[in-house]
């Protein structure tokens, strides 16, 4: 007679389970931090274009940015301006910004209403960030928010990997560091 072939014990089975656990607490970390440099990478994209936009709407306006923030009910803010020249108008909004917030991204004050050769150095020279709420009014009166719980106006945002993606007049776009956006060699207002 042959023999039944036997299952697992309990032990082998409560053993097997602990290291798919152990397993799965480590790798869940990795995953989480390889999807949100995806959506940084996405996000720094958005600024990049955005940036690009900017310079673009500067150059048909008789090199002049538009007004970052209006306090006109009826007058377009800077990215209602931007429009024609996106091809989508979802780079707009970051991939890991909350839902509840409106808008992504700010505009500087550096820039705001501005004409291109008044800036000393565009290359230094903050165009547009990621921020929390509606719109950047005046950066550099407003600190930065260690831990912005509402979608208050005038804060940028750290939501990437401690850091936030910011686009430059000259065009370029770079990831900083949220401590390092308090340098002395950016421009904000």
């Amino acid at each position: 007679m042959g023999r039944r072939p036997r299952g697992f014990t309990l032990i082998e089975l409560l053993v097997v389970i602990a290291i798919i656990a152990i397993l799965a607490s480590i790798l869940f970390p990795v995953f989480a931090r390889a999807r949100e440099k995806a959506r940084q990478s996405t996000c720094l994209s958005n600024t990049r274009q955005l940036v690009t936009a900017l310079d673009m709407y500067a150059q048909d306006y008789d090199e002049t940015y538009p007004w970052g923030y209006t306090p006109f009910q009826d007058s377009p803010c800077w990215d209602d301006v931007l429009v024609p020249y996106l091809k989508n108008t979802q780079i707009l909004r970051c991939p890991s910004q909350r839902k509840e917030c409106p808008r992504s991204y700010g505009m500087s004050y550096a820039v705001h209403a501005k004409s291109m050769g008044s800036l000393d150095d565009p290359s230094q020279c903050v165009a547009i960030a990621e921020n929390v709420g509606y719109q950047l009014k005046y950066w550099g009166v407003f600190p930065l928010s260690a831990d912005p719980s509402t979608c208050a106006n005038g804060y940028i945002e750290a939501r990437h990997n401690g850091g936030l993606n910011m686009g430059f007049a000259d065009g370029h776009a770079k990831w900083f560091a949220k401590h390092a956006t308090e340098s002395d060699d950016i421009v904000w207002y």
